[in-house]
């Protein structure tokens, strides 16, 4: 661990939920780890997949992703309910289509027939929950041309000068926009600093280790 005040402020970070939240966020984070491999994509035409959804997305995801043109995605099972759900046969391969679509994305809409396809690890209902909660803050932010990215479970990130701020809770107050762009509340127990944000990621790791792994 990086500290005994980042590991302080850690333990602080999870006092802040009750006995009950801690074991539903428990069951998430198992839930999400046996989604691992899973994703969703959404904006694409009822019946563009001609009953095979695995094929066609063999086929697509080169051509949406280019990132992906000489790479082999191997798709457990896929199907369609509102959305296309996928998974995959290796962690490695969600990765690679997520980060396919973030560089893909940054020369303009990935296009399918007029439609915009959208890609998302597929989360646990709590945990998307979590994550939703972030969508109106992330989106003034981008209206301010502030990059933001969320850090599983369900942290928010914002880089802004050279310097990265994390947040734990969507609370709008934290973040005061004018005319030079947002100002920080970095006196909130809910910003972390880069350094506390590495001790929860690892103390993530030990509980998959301890708690998955041993099943």
């Amino acid at each position: 661990f990086e500290s005994k005040t980042s590991s302080r402020t850690f333990r602080q970070v999870l006092d802040n939920t009750s006995g009950l939240e801690k074991v539903q966020l428990n069951l998430a984070l198992l839930e999400d780890y046996n989604r691992r491999n899973n994703m969703r994509i959404t904006g694409i035409p009822n019946n563009a997949e001609g009953g095979n959804v695995v094929a066609f997305l063999q086929e697509s995801l080169p051509k949406w992703l280019p990132s992906l043109a000489n790479k082999t995605i191997e798709i457990e099972r896929a199907h369609r309910v509102q959305t296309m759900i996928l998974r995959l046969f290796r962690h490695a391969d969600r990765t690679a289509i997520l980060n396919g679509a973030r560089a893909a994305a940054r020369n303009g809409p990935i296009q399918h027939a007029g439609n915009t396809p959208r890609f998302y690890a597929d989360y646990s209902a709590q945990m998307s929950q979590r994550r939703k909660a972030f969508s109106r803050i992330q989106k003034k932010l981008r209206g301010k041309g502030i990059m933001s990215f969320l850090i599983y479970p369900a942290t928010l990130r914002i880089s802004l000068h050279g310097e990265q701020h994390y947040f734990t809770t969507p609370d709008a107050k934290l973040i005061k926009f004018d005319l030079n762009g947002p100002r920080f509340n970095l006196e909130n127990s809910s910003v972390l600093n880069k350094s506390v944000i590495v001790t929860y990621l690892v103390m993530l790791r030990i509980f998959y280790i301890v708690n998955v792994r041993s099943i």
